[in-house]
């Protein structure tokens, strides 16, 4: 065998190899689970329907509080992406009347199972059974649009604010831009000046959540998320695996994506979302 032959009979053996032992890794990635609350019995079994539903929590690293909270909702039968936030203010019933994005942190202080007490909380408030769970803190969310080469998105006015105590510094120009992930984590804390407070942010936040959806399910952002959990895998509580992350953003890759709101109305100065029973039973009947 001459010389020539012998090193390209090697680095095709080689490649083989590489190509091999890169399979292994993806495939032990693949089957990770990120680190995994107390969720009790909260979670329910995916029924025939093949609708599954993602409880998404944002966290942020000074407190407890969960501050940005949606149901995501995936339905085969219609192939739509439907995603109801909840107004972190709303008004629920846990040992007395409290806002929902303290019960994390109560059931926490109260030595409760805190994942199975959001969960539940959620679930009751929403009339939907939840599948899958991420809490996430809000650093974790930045690795991901980073990693994800950003968010192109249309910035409708200027955002500027500083709160030294959170670490928290917002200074965004309007305009089209990519943003990265800090100004993207600015984007959907930012509330300073809002004139309906939370519930003007929770629009922002859905406008930001479609642009991601829209740009990174895709084939080219979908076969980075084995690598984007070696990212924010301290930063995640979930009882996803990565390969059900996977399995899921390739089934809904062109899949309409529509936005709601928890029905209701601010309540007379006491600061409560009072959430509307009987537009949510409609609002989930129809659109869930």
């Amino acid at each position: 065998m001459n010389v020539k032959k012998f090193f390209l009979i090697f680095g095709l053996i080689l490649l083989a190899a590489l190509a091999a032992f890169a399979g292994v890794v993806v495939g032990l990635i693949s089957s990770k689970p990120f680190a995994m609350g107390d969720h009790g019995n909260a979670l329910a079994e995916v029924g025939a329907d093949g609708v599954v539903n993602f409880l998404l929590v944002g966290k942020d690293h000074v407190g407890a509080n969960t501050d940005v909270i949606m149901v995501i909702s995936l339905n085969p039968q219609t192939e739509k992406i439907s995603i109801l936030s909840v107004p972190r203010d709303t008004r629920i019933s846990l040992n007395g009347s409290r806002k929902i994005n303290s019960v994390y942190s109560y059931a926490e202080y109260r030595g409760m199972r805190k994942e199975e007490a959001l969960i539940d909380t959620v679930s009751e408030v929403t009339r939907l059974p939840i599948h899958y769970y991420a809490i996430i803190n809000l650093r974790a969310f930045r690795d991901v649009v980073d990693e994800l080469g950003g968010v192109d998105y249309y910035v409708e006015r200027p955002y500027h604010y500083d709160d030294p105590f959170q670490d928290l510094h917002i200074h965004i120009d309007p305009g089209q831009q990519t943003l990265n992930g800090a100004q993207a984590e600015g984007l959907i804390r930012y509330r300073h000046d809002y004139a309906m407070g939370d519930i003007e942010r929770v629009g922002v936040q859905q406008n930001f959540i479609m642009a991601f959806l829209q740009q990174k399910l895709q084939m080219k952002y979908v076969s980075k998320i084995p690598e984007v959990y070696e990212k924010v895998t301290d930063n995640v509580i979930s009882n996803l695996k990565v390969s059900d992350v996977l399995t899921y953003a390739k089934a809904v890759m062109g899949y309409q994506t529509e936005t709601f709101l928890l029905p209701g109305m601010a309540g007379d100065g006491s600061g409560y979302w009072i959430q509307d029973d009987a537009e949510t039973d409609r609002l989930i009947q129809e659109k869930f």
